[in-house]
């Protein structure tokens, strides 16, 4: 069947911390710290809280998961299989790298729904439209749900918007400090 990509390790793991490591790192430099412009330190620390915000979230959602006919199975450290017709939707934000794909899932044993995210491969992605693992994982949820209804997805546009508008106050601030600062 399918699988997610093997760069789930490398973003779940390793790229927030290199990433705050290496934002935090060049920020308090003391070569950069003393020469640079006080808007282009304040600009500078907007854009990496902003980026910071989401990237602390990645460890905690990103899963390594591979589809089966029975459902997909959630490798990790407690490994289990969601039926697909316990998943309620699978979203993306469009134009965004890397590509984080949503599958938002009621939980059997807690009675809650659930999200996790999942990276696609790349020969599988696909821009404004779904790549091979999400058309996989929506044609099962048609066959298991009776009450499947496309309406229920998020649209990618629709989150992708969101996420500018979210974004605007941060990104002003730091064009802001950084032209006239």
């Amino acid at each position: 069947m399918y699988a997610s990509s093997k760069q789930t390790v490398f973003f779940k793991y390793y790229f927030p911390f290199l990433f705050i490591l290496g934002f935090g790192t060049s920020f308090l430099a003391s070569g950069f710290v003393d020469t640079a412009p006080d808007g282009f330190k304040i600009a500078f620390a907007i854009v990496s809280v902003w980026l910071s915000i989401f990237f602390i979230q990645v460890p905690f959602r990103l899963k390594k998961i591979t589809t089966l006919e029975k459902g997909i199975l959630v490798k990790g450290r407690e490994r289990k299989l969601i039926p697909y017709s316990d998943v309620e939707s699978v979203a993306k934000f469009d134009l965004a790298g890397p590509w984080f794909m949503t599958i938002k899932y009621f939980d059997q044993k807690s009675g809650d729904t659930k999200k996790i995210c999942f990276m696609p491969s790349q020969s599988q992605k696909r821009t404004m439209a779904d790549d091979a693992i999400t058309d996989f994982i929506k044609a099962r949820m048609k066959e298991e749900n009776p009450q499947y209804s496309k309406e229920n997805h998020p649209s990618a546009m629709k989150n992708f918007m969101i996420l500018m508008l979210l974004s605007m106050p941060f990104t002003i601030s730091a064009f802001y400090f950084f032209i006239f600062g």
